[in-house]
């Protein structure tokens, strides 16, 4: 993802340098529009949208109305121009998309669906099976807290290895999944970094700006709505989000919590 880039650009724009911001956001908003990851490029529009929200509330205080209406124009003709070039990619998406389990199902279904293609968009069990457990969570600060990986090798001549060492399929026990969090399949362990952790919170209790709130609200936002049908909470707060993502994508990972948080760390 070109995340990084994007943010750059906007955080330009709000601080009114005109120029560089619409070029930055543009061109990398193109480049991210372009990885055709639409799922990732939504959730990633909510945490900036929460960003210049906070700045639009600074601007109506400070009653520079004229701040908020060069940014917003900015923005708009950079998504325009972005539409402009990747339409034809987009909107091809956006056709087949209707012909997979995400669209309208062909056969009518009798009773409750209990698969995507019973169902208009994806099933809501189907699209929750990437919901963080709390020890999810947890895992962003303290490494293997959830075992690592579900194809991570544990450390040769650890007390594991040791423990199934002579053991029958031996071999097969020590390089099988040692995930124990809640998703089916997991590729690697969401670790942030204690280090990182300990000076975004360095930052949260230091930092005077807006963007200390910021990075917490958007923080805690990725946090809860990453944990799906886990938290009852995120579901009946964030309803809205989550119709959304039940009829077209998958619940997001932790990996969008680590923008904010990088941000404030450094």
């Amino acid at each position: 993802m070109i995340t990084p880039l994007v943010m750059a650009g906007v955080i330009l724009l709000l601080r009114k340098d005109y120029f560089k911001g619409g070029i930055i956001f543009t061109i990398a908003m193109g480049m991210e529009l372009l990885s055709n990851h639409v799922q990732m490029t939504y959730y990633f529009g909510i945490v900036v949208a929460i960003l210049v929200i906070a700045e639009y509330i600074e601007y109506i205080k400070n009653k520079d109305y004229k701040a908020i209406a060069y940014v917003s124009i900015i923005f708009v003709v950079g998504l325009l121009l972005v539409w402009e070039v990747l339409a034809s990619k987009l909107w091809t998406t956006y056709e087949y998309s209707k012909e997979t389990m995400r669209g309208t199902p062909i056969l009518k279904t009798e009773g409750e669906a209990k698969s995507s293609s019973e169902t208009k968009g994806l099933e809501w069990n189907y699209a929750m099976q990437w919901s963080n457990s709390t020890m999810d969570l947890f895992s962003t600060f303290i490494r293997g807290i959830v075992g690592g990986g579900s194809s991570e090798q544990p450390v040769k001549n650890s007390k594991l290895v040791k423990l199934l060492k002579g053991q029958p399929d031996s071999a097969q026990l020590i390089s099988g999944n040692h995930y124990t969090g809640s998703f089916t399949i997991y590729q690697s362990s969401p670790y942030m970094g204690a280090f990182i952790i300990f000076l975004f919170i360095l930052g949260l209790l230091t930092e005077k700006s807006i963007y200390k709130w910021w990075a917490l609200i958007a923080y805690s936002f990725t946090f809860l709505l990453s944990m799906g049908k886990i938290s009852k909470l995120s579901i009946n707060y964030f309803i809205i989000i989550f119709h959304y993502t039940t009829n077209s994508e998958h619940q997001p990972i932790l990996g969008l919590a680590g923008i904010p948080i990088v941000f404030l760390a450094f």
